[in-house]
């Protein structure tokens, strides 16, 4: 019988789990500094918070309670749909803030520092992406 991986619901508390470990075993240069990115999707039934910190070449997911107390070098807003479509590969960044469904604020070398290590973020989550059930962005 083959083993076959269990499907985690995008953002549960389960999902959220699998982020963190895929996380916390992942390291990127520390010579690239320290940083961090808060992601806030407006949408009902309400507001999500997450995000990931760099520091001393260590990844760390930042989840719910803990995003509340964090301060972020940077903050990403969007609404659900287009989380949606970033979080499944449907869509780039660069295409929802060209066309202002995604906006920055904050220090913009932070930013960078999150930036130069999203090809090791996508390289150890995408195991968790392939077993991820995301809504239809028209629907979450």
């Amino acid at each position: 019988m083959a083993y076959r991986a269990r499907v985690l619901e995008f953002l549960s508390p389960s999902w959220w789990e699998a982020f963190a470990s895929a996380l916390a075993e992942t390291v990127v240069d520390p010579g690239a500094g320290d940083g961090s990115a808060l992601l806030v999707i407006d949408g009902e039934p309400s507001e999500a918070r997450f995000g990931v910190a760099v520091r001393d070449g260590a990844l760390t997911a930042i989840n719910g309670v803990e995003a509340e107390s964090v301060e972020p070098a940077v903050i990403v807003r969007c609404d659900r749909a287009t989380a949606l479509r970033l979080a499944s590969g449907l869509e780039s960044a660069q295409a929802a803030l060209a066309e202002g469904r995604m906006q920055l604020a904050g220090d913009v070398r932070g930013l960078t520092v999150v930036a130069a290590a999203a090809p090791a973020i996508a390289g150890a989550t995408a195991a968790l992406r392939a077993r991820t059930r995301f809504p239809s962005p028209g629907n979450g």
